[in-house]
């Protein structure tokens, strides 16, 4: 992709990709995120932060027994009022009572467990970008599983994941898959346009 010249190095990464079919039975349009931004450090072409060149193992979700049973409508609901309270309003302690105290995401397994490593990415997020918002653009359910795919915009003006403000207004993507039981969330997973973002803000560029 005119990155880097060929490097030698073995690489993986994640993507999640929503498939649109149409009457005829074939997929006419597609929507994916994927996780460039670890695929350019494991390259050498961005730096890693400290210490982030091992994987750490995946987090083991809980295991719920019983509990309330939601429906896929209202887990539906349930993430569109996190996205908006939890994110857009920074309504932090609700993110208390939408996730499990031992939820999971395989997509940040150095994060805190449960609602505090949510609190934490929105707090990070919301106090570099007092603008931060979030729109949805597609929310569907199965079984006890969410999907959706958002938009993200915010303007740059505090310190973020250690690069200063830069005064920019970003635009970047991100698909989550969220899975329920007992009426609380107990395992997420992510694949966000961190790349996209960090060439917006000017990171590794000449800007």
């Amino acid at each position: 992709m005119g990155f880097a010249p060929p490097t030698g190095r073995f690489v993986s990464w994640t993507g999640t990709a929503i498939f649109r079919f149409n009457h005829q039975g074939l997929s006419d349009a597609r929507w994916q995120e994927w996780d460039g931004l670890d695929v350019m450090q494991q390259m050498g072409v961005i730096p890693a932060p400290p210490g982030g060149n091992g994987k750490l193992p995946e987090p083991v979700p809980p295991h719920v027994v019983g509990g309330r049973y939601t429906s896929p409508i209202e887990n539906k609901a349930i993430v569109r009022r996190f996205l908006d309270e939890v994110w857009n309003k920074g309504n932090l302690a609700i993110a208390d009572e939408i996730f499990h105290p031992k939820a999971t995401s395989p997509s940040a397994p150095q994060l805190p467990t449960g609602a505090e490593g949510v609190k934490f990415l929105a707090n990070m997020f919301r106090n570099a970008m007092p603008d931060y918002h979030i729109e949805i653009i597609d929310l569907l359910a199965d079984g006890q599983q969410v999907l959706v795919r958002f938009t993200q915009t915010g303007t740059h003006q505090g310190e973020l994941m250690g690069i200063p403000a830069t005064g920019k207004k970003a635009t970047w993507g991100e698909i989550g898959i969220l899975r329920f039981a007992g009426g609380q969330v107990v395992e997420s997973w992510y694949n966000v346009d961190m790349l996209g973002l960090m060439q917006q803000l000017g990171v590794g560029s000449a800007s």
